[in-house]
C-alpha cells in the first residue's frame, strides 16, 4: 500500500492513495547485507481528482517496472531503495484516456519478510 500518492498535473497536486497486490521480484543476490533487486508489479491509484486532468477518471490502473536494493538490517528486515517506471492508464474507464507513459518515482522503505525456518 502507498497511502499517500502525490500527483503534480500543470495545474498543482492531486492527492490519492494506491495499492500494489501483484509484485513479481527477482533478488539477484541471496540474504547477503546488500540485495539488488529487479521487478515488476501492477496495481491501481485512486485519486481525489481525474488524473490526467480532464474528462478522464479518479481510478488508473499502474504497470510498472522496480529496480532497487534491500539493505537488510536484520536477517527478515530491510530498509529498501526503489526506483520505478511507472505507466497511469484509466483503461478506458473515463471518457478519454491519455495516460502517463513513463512517470518515474524514488521509493524509500522498510519489509518485514517471513523466513521459513
Amino acid at each position: 500500500m502507498i497511502p499517500v500518492y502525490i500527483v503534480f498535473p500543470p495545474n498543482g497536486g492531486i492527492y490519492g492513495g494506491s495499492v500494489k497486490p501483484f509484485l513479481w521480484e527477482w533478488n539477484f543476490t541471496h540474504f547477503q547485507k546488500v540485495s539488488p533487486f529487479f521487478g515488476v508489479a501492477g496495481g491501481a491509484l485512486f485519486t481525489r481528482a481525474n488524473i490526467p486532468p480532464g474528462d478522464t477518471s479518479t481510478v488508473n490502473f499502474t504497470p510498472q517496472i522496480d529496480l532497487g536494493f534491500h539493505l537488510f538490517t536484520r536477517q527478515s528486515r530491510a530498509m529498501t531503495f526503489e526506483m520505478d517506471i511507472v505507466h497511469h492508464s484509466n483503461a478506458s474507464i473515463g471518457n478519454q484516456n491519455p495516460g502517463y507513459n513513463a512517470s518515474v518515482f524514488f521509493t524509500l522503505g522498510y519489509v518485514w519478510y517471513k523466513t521459513h525456518k
